[in-house]
Parts: structure tokens; C-alpha cells; sequence
């Protein structure tokens, strides 16, 4: 269970890195008079959507992992929820349990997004930087 868990989580973590480069790839070959704008929307709308699922999956997935560990849910005491979790698992489904209580995934998500998005600008200055050398070094030849 916490393989399939970590094979998710990790491809739509690799895919936050790998997919801006794939547009910005695309755009540049394409004949588009507006590259900037163009990248930006579609690798802000598409990372977007990466970001919040990616928060949503984690949400789900400690609850996937309580469930797998026994956890009681609809349980009115701490004694009656971890009644049914194997001694050696105890620590690890109330750090769990404490992780899923905190802020929401929603906001999460959010925030996630906010610290991101640099990593979309800094791909296209990049980039951008890259291809000026290119056209440099080629006109002196």
C-alpha cells in the first residue's frame, strides 16, 4: 500500500518538474508569435491542476494509510480509535492522524502553488537564456 502510495505521489512530483520543459520544448518548435504569454498560461493552468491534485492525493492517501493501519474513524475517544492498530504501528498512525488534522489540502494546495510558481519563470529564463547564446554563437560562426 505505501508502495503504490509513494509511485503516485512521486509521479505527479516528477511530472511538477518535468512538464514546464516539455511545453516550453513544444512552444519552441512551433511557430507562435507569443511565446511568453502562451507558455505562461498553459504551464500555469497545467501546473495548477498538477498542484492541486497532488494536494488532494496526499490528503486521501494518509486517510488510505489510517485506514490500512486500522484506524477507527467514527470513534468517540483516542482509545476506541486506535483500537484496532497493531502496537508497532501506533507512532506512526498518530503522526498520520496529526498530519491529516492540520490545515486543509485545499489550502495546502494553494500554498504549494505560490512557492512553485518561481520555478515556472526561472524554466523560461532559462530557457530564454540558453537560446540567446545559441543565436549568439551561431552568428559568429
Amino acid at each position: 500500500m505505501k508502495f503504490i502510495i509513494m509511485i503516485v505521489s512521486l509521479l505527479l512530483l516528477s511530472s511538477l518538474v518535468v512538464l514546464p520543459v516539455l511545453i516550453l520544448k513544444i512552444i519552441n518548435k512551433s511557430n507562435i508569435k507569443f511565446k511568453f504569454i502562451i507558455y505562461l498560461t498553459l504551464a500555469t493552468i497545467i501546473s495548477f491542476i498538477i498542484t492541486f491534485f497532488l494536494a488532494w492525493w496526499s490528503y486521501i492517501s494518509d486517510k488510505i494509510m489510517l485506514e490500512y493501519y486500522g484506524f477507527n474513524f467514527e470513534a468517540m475517544n483516542e482509545d476506541e480509535r486506535y483500537k484496532n492498530v497493531l502496537p508497532e504501528n501506533i507512532e506512526n498512525v498518530k503522526r498520520i492522524n496529526i498530519s491529516v488534522m492540520g490545515i486543509g489540502w485545499l489550502v495546502k494546495a494553494f500554498i504549494s502553488f505560490t512557492i512553485y510558481y518561481p520555478y515556472l519563470m526561472l524554466i523560461y529564463i532559462v530557457n530564454y537564456g540558453i537560446n540567446f547564446i545559441d543565436r549568439k554563437n551561431n552568428n559568429e560562426i
